[in-house]
């Protein structure tokens, strides 16, 4: 009986484990107990956060939470006092931020902070500067005749879940798929950057994040002083992304729109995480909504 009884918990470890392994493989972020400080200023406090593949994952908060500190600090612009973070089960807690950015986590920032004297495809082009010969989706590959090898093999009848590709392929396949996403990039190619309007200027900091092929692809306040209507087209924008298999951590201000779009949301208070659930969930709080939304 007792060696009945080890058996049964031995198997049940082995499954546990066996479990385990399978939520890190799901698991494309994942923040715990993270703590930043600036001087005797704790902006940061015991901060949480999970962010599944394929998922759109939002942090909600108003001035002065710490969302924008976050996201620095996943993208390793700032130390962190406490906590870890871990990216597809490896601790990047101390990367350097171009090290982050190389491995696929790509940062839209607040603000757009596009370069305002260089021209919208010499912008694009600027993303793509920690590219190297990768696989790419097959989902996020565009049939076009600047590369040929690569449309011949989408066009063959046994299409290949990842499509080995050069550098100067993936950077010429990204200027595609950011063309297509935001045609009016296209057509102000050659204008300066500083020229274009607000909504312009933010899809061209998303095109410019693009062109890295972000595994996670994180925006700042993507909806920040844009009028309504260019703030629907980004959102649309963001939905699609997520359906070609772009996983996305977005932290707004705009509860509404953003969690229309979300799978799961976090609520950021003075520091801390105060709330956290689906985002339909979150939609239907009375408390969240007259917080944030009902404004």
């Amino acid at each position: 009986m007792g060696l009945m009884n080890e058996l049964t918990a031995k198997l049940r470890r082995q499954r546990s484990g066996e479990l385990a392994v399978e939520m890190e493989k799901d698991m494309v972020l994942s923040v715990k107990g993270l703590e930043v400080n600036y001087g005797p200023i704790n902006a940061l406090k015991d901060v949480t956060v999970d962010v599944k593949q394929g998922s759109i994952v939002c942090i909600l908060g108003s001035n002065g939470a710490g969302k924008t500190t976050l996201l620095k600090k996943i993208s390793g612009v700032v130390p962190a006092d406490k906590g870890k973070i871990h990216y597809r089960g490896e601790d990047i807690t101390a990367l350097d931020p171009e090290v982050i950015t190389r491995k696929g986590i790509v940062q839209s920032p607040e603000g757009r902070q596009v370069f305002a004297d260089l021209t919208v495809k010499e912008n694009l082009q600027i993303g793509a500067f920690t590219l190297k010969d990768d696989a790419l989706p097959s989902s996020m590959v565009f049939k076009t005749d600047a590369n040929p090898r690569v449309k011949s093999i989408l066009e063959s009848e046994d299409v290949p879940k990842t499509i080995p590709m050069t550098r100067e392929e993936i950077i010429r396949n990204n200027m595609e798929r950011v063309y297509k996403m935001f045609p009016v990039l296209k057509e102000r190619a050659a204008q300066i950057a500083g020229s274009l309007s607000g909504g312009e200027q933010q899809m061209l900091a998303i095109g410019r994040a693009l062109m890295a092929s972000p595994k996670l692809l994180i925006l700042d306040e993507p909806s920040l002083g844009l009028a309504p209507m260019i703030v629907k087209d980004i959102f649309s924008t963001l939905q699609e992304l997520n359906n070609q298999g772009t996983t996305i951590l977005i932290v707004e201000q705009n509860a509404l729109q953003t969690l229309k779009i979300a799978d799961y949301g976090y609520v950021l208070k003075v520091g801390k995480i105060i709330k956290h659930a689906d985002a339909q969930a979150l939609l239907n709080d009375q408390e969240l909504i007259d917080a944030y939304i009902g404004k």
